[in-house]
């Protein structure tokens, strides 16, 4: 059976593909799992030297599963905190605590948990169909894996408060970027060339 987040490596450049394409490559409790493994793996392995994450098909992610999502107001609250601290936050950690650089090149929508994966990354590429929504406001919560602390860093606090409260994804590639850096656009298709030394 195929996993939900692919893994390749070439010149030292680990590329973990989120591959879930018929969902956007929504999020599940399992998928996200394995993100985080693969993520803490890629972080424990001295032959990597820096880490790509990406989705497969036209979306980075549409965030979390939209049945699990549906499923989260009748769990009893120690599940809910296994599920966001346990399972979610992890990947946020995993990120965060990498110690080597991680680039979401965001072919599609980043939305929701997928915006954060994306916010939490070291740097973002996006191509010119990139779209970023921390939507959490429709569920009545507030960003859960690191978006409400990480974003304002990002895009400053006005921009990220503004957006947290929109009622759709409404920024797109100008609104990323870090430490001054102009952001970087490309099409969908180079994001996915294999990566290797300059010619």
């Amino acid at each position: 059976m195929r996993g939900s987040v692919l893994s390749a490596q070439a010149d030292g450049v680990r590329t973990l593909t989120l591959s879930r394409p018929e969902t956007l490559n929504a999020l599940t409790v399992e998928s996200t799992r394995e993100l985080a493994g693969a993520l803490e793996a890629a972080a424990g392995d001295g032959a990597v030297r820096a880490v790509i994450v990406t989705g497969a098909g036209s979306a980075f992610s549409a965030g979390g599963n939209l049945g699990f999502l549906q499923e989260i107001p009748a769990m009893p609250p120690p599940r809910i905190k296994e599920v966001v601290y346990g399972t979610f936050q992890r990947v946020t950690r995993a990120l965060r605590g990498m110690p080597k650089p991680v680039i979401a090149a965001v072919n599609g929508a980043a939305v929701g948990a997928g915006c954060e994966i994306a916010v939490a990354a070291d740097f973002r590429i996006t191509s010119e169909h990139a779209r970023f929504g921390e939507i959490w406001i429709k569920l009545g919560c507030v960003p859960a894996l690191g978006g409400l602390y990480l974003l304002p860093r990002i895009v400053g606090l006005a921009k990220a408060g503004i957006h947290r409260r929109g009622p759709a994804p409404v920024l797109r590639h100008a609104g990323f970027r870090r430490g001054g850096a102009r952001p970087r656009r490309a099409p969908p298709a180079a994001l996915h060339r294999p990566v290797g030394p300059s010619p």
